[in-house]
């Protein structure tokens, strides 16, 4: 019998599932997608999360697989060794505060299918870095940034496969909360930085979706912010390289899609590979399958 994992990328507007062989290869050729109800009440949140849990666990063994673990990726604050969310005003997931999901999970699977499998939980981000790790192009061991940019910067610093501290990094290994500008990294290196450089050329607050698509035509105004953006992650990653010398930097999320276009001003960077994800959230899963098959 072959053996699965069953893994949920958890966002505050959807959930992202799907199910990895003991190869790492997807089930599913795309993720399924469902409403994540972040903003629901604590049932209603908790129902959601056990009928997609059970339904895609029910359809995977009725093909003969064995569910060998499960892992979660979460955005924080949220405590991944114990199971709950530290989340509280964010306008998502306010209504399971501390409830631990952890002892939810493995009751389900007690519950409805009588087994006992580890069960993980991550940061989504550290969960991208980990599996975009396991993509290197080269097998030898090596040193690299991974950032997921979207409504705040995400980043996994990894050396030899394992997350690191120091470089300068908050007690997380992240550099969101590092001082940059007027106030930190994750105000400027995402969407709101997007919203404010867009604001310069057009008065008005875009999308980082629309001024991709301004880009793709050729717009110039368009491709100034993106230029500009490009700057901005330069001159806020710069101590960060100098100290960790990495020799990849990866970009993943919804804003890596217009890596092209301030693609230009990370050639200061010398000869540091850079690339994006092919897929930010299949890395996120891969990276929680690499913790349960480390475990």
């Amino acid at each position: 019998m072959s053996g699965y994992y069953f893994l949920m990328d958890v966002g505050g507007t959807t959930i992202k599932v799907n199910c990895l062989n003991e190869k790492r290869e997807p089930l599913f050729i795309t993720n399924r997608e469902f409403p994540a109800r972040s903003q629901a009440d604590k049932a209603t949140i908790l129902t959601n999360f056990q009928h997609i849990m059970i339904s895609i666990n029910q359809e995977i063994m009725a093909q003969g697989y064995e569910l060998l673990g499960v892992g979660v990726a979460f955005p924080g604050p949220f405590n991944y060794q114990e199971g709950y969310s530290l989340m509280k005003g964010m306008r998502k997931y306010d209504d399971i505060y501390r409830v631990n999901l952890k002892a939810l999970i493995k009751e389900w699977l007690v519950s409805y299918f009588q087994l006992e499998v580890p069960v993980v939980f991550e940061n989504d981000a550290t969960s991208f870095g980990l599996g975009e790790y396991d993509q290197r192009h080269s097998l030898e061991p090596g040193r690299g940034i991974y950032l997921t940019l979207g409504t705040g910067c995400g980043s996994a610093f990894i050396a030899a496969g394992q997350l690191v501290h120091g470089y300068g990094l908050n007690d997380q290994g992240m550099l969101y909360d590092s001082p940059f500008k007027e106030s930190r990294i994750d105000d400027y290196l995402s969407a709101n930085g997007l919203r404010l450089l867009s604001e310069m050329y057009y008065q008005e607050p875009l999308t980082g979706y629309q001024l991709f698509l301004k880009s793709e035509q050729g717009e110039a105004e368009a491709l100034q912010v993106f230029a500009e953006f490009g700057q901005w992650i330069v001159e806020a990653l710069e101590p960060f390289v100098d100290r960790f010398k990495p020799d990849e930097l990866v970009f993943g999320g919804e804003i890596s899609a217009s890596l092209p276009y301030f693609y230009p001003a990370l050639v200061k960077f010398g000869d540091l590979a850079i690339r994006k994800s092919q897929n930010t959230s299949l890395a996120t899963l891969q990276g929680l399958t690499t913790l349960l098959q480390t475990r």
